[in-house]
């Protein structure tokens, strides 16, 4: 069974008997069929979870990002959609210390090109593409320092570190492609 205790779920330790853990499937989602219980990954003193439960993980990474810039100069139907359509494909981290929710990092696997259009500010990818692509597509990254980052990189790694990673940051209002290796 898994545990209801919203302090349990706020700090990363939402559980689930083994045979309810999730399956990833090649794309970093799930597997089709499989049960959907939390997945945590775990580096040093941080945990990275991708919840069961879509609306709970809709609900902390969205009162985390609400008050971050660029975040909350966005609409709420941007900003919401963006994020639930990420949390839903299960191309997301909510990042956990010992003191609560740290980061948070949301992502789709795109086509180069959609990927580089993203970086560009030229279209936004729909759904649909960000499921099966070869291009590690950074859309929503924020945490309270390069740390969490660093720790998010290394838990992904092993599943995606062969693709190019794309994203871009927003500096004085405009939009910076932004390239990293995978």
């Amino acid at each position: 069974m898994t545990s209801r205790n919203p302090a349990k779920q706020a700090k990363g330790e939402e559980t689930a008997p083994p045979e309810l853990k999730a399956e990833s499937g090649p794309d970093g989602g799930p597997e089709a069929g499989a049960p959907q219980g939390p997945q945590v990954l775990q580096d040093g003193a941080l945990r990275h979870v991708r919840f069961a439960r879509p609306a709970l993980a809709l609900g902390l990474a969205s009162s985390y990002l609400a008050g971050k810039r660029p975040f909350a100069m966005q609409s709420a139907q941007e900003f919401v959609g963006t994020v639930m359509g990420q949390i839903t494909r299960r191309h997301y981290l909510l990042s956990f210390d010992d003191q609560g929710l740290v980061g948070y990092m949301g992502w789709g696997l795109c086509s180069l090109d959609a990927a580089l259009d993203w970086a560009h500010a030229r279209r936004t990818p729909a759904y649909e593409e960000c499921i099966g692509g070869d291009t590690f597509t950074l859309f929503t990254i924020a945490s309270r320092g390069e740390d969490v980052v660093l720790s998010q990189r290394r838990v992904l790694k092993p599943q995606y570190g062969g693709m190019p990673v794309i994203g871009r940051r927003i500096k004085n209002g405009k939009p910076r492609p932004l390239r990293l290796r995978g």
